[in-house]
């Protein structure tokens, strides 16, 4: 069966975050990028969209991500905050949905926060800077 990326409307999207709730947790714990609070909330008030992998038999949503335009003084970027879901191979291709999004809005590039393992899977996407961390305990 084909699988289709969806953008949810804002305005259903309280009905939907429950079935997809715990793969954005998932994709941010292990990420540990952001605040998965923070997300929840840009999403259910319609600031950051969410998307479903779906391939049209309920409930057979395999992957959800989460995006947010950022508008900075120099350029406008369509960032995926969140995405996770099973069988990576049926929906990855899928991102191309965002990317033209992101055109649609007059943004500059399509920014990823996510795990080192995206790099291997999306290999048009190239590294323009690194997230470096020291613990402090």
């Amino acid at each position: 069966m084909s699988i289709s990326l969806i953008c949810v409307p804002p305005e259903v999207v309280d009905q939907v975050w429950p079935r997809i709730s715990g793969l954005i947790y998932v994709a941010m714990k292990k990420g540990q990028v952001g605040s998965f609070e923070f997300v929840k909330d840009s999403v259910l008030s319609g600031r950051s969209l969410l998307w479903v992998a779906w391939d049209g038999v309920s409930p057979g949503i395999e992957a959800a991500a989460i995006t947010a335009i950022e508008q900075t003084e120099w350029r406008k970027v369509c960032t995926i905050v969140a995405c996770s879901g099973a069988n990576m191979d049926r929906w990855i291709h899928l991102l191309e949905t965002i990317e033209d999004y992101g055109r649609s809005e007059k943004c500059s590039a399509t920014r990823i926060y996510g795990r080192e393992g995206w790099s291997k899977m999306l290999p048009s996407y190239r590294r323009k800077r690194v997230i470096l961390e020291k613990a402090l305990v």
